[in-house]
């Protein structure tokens, strides 16, 4: 669920989980984190994702090819390209390991 103003009026936007991973990947891969009126919803949809990774016990690598392998706590294995987002998180904890 994502709530927020719009001109004074408030609305709600009600999407699955599916519709919501692909509306974060379509505004990823727009740069919607570039533009001032898009910046909000990016962000809230990132954190949504992240805290529903977390709830999964995702365990995410960056790959020598540069896509994303993502493992859950049952095993269950993603090979994605990365969002923005993520390659900024990946390298930071790079960084931080060497």
């Amino acid at each position: 669920m994502i709530q927020g103003t719009l001109c004074s009026s408030r609305f709600l936007l009600t999407a699955n989980i599916l519709e919501m991973g692909a509306l974060l990947r379509w505004l990823d891969e727009g740069k919607a984190w570039e533009y001032p009126f898009l910046q909000g919803l990016y962000a809230r949809l990132v954190e949504m994702k992240r805290q529903i990774e977390k709830q999964a016990g995702v365990k995410k690598s960056l790959l020598p090819d540069g896509q994303i392998k993502q493992v859950d706590i049952d095993g269950n294995t993603i090979i994605r390209p990365p969002m923005h987002w993520e390659l900024k998180e990946l390298r930071e904890l790079r960084k931080v390991k060497k």
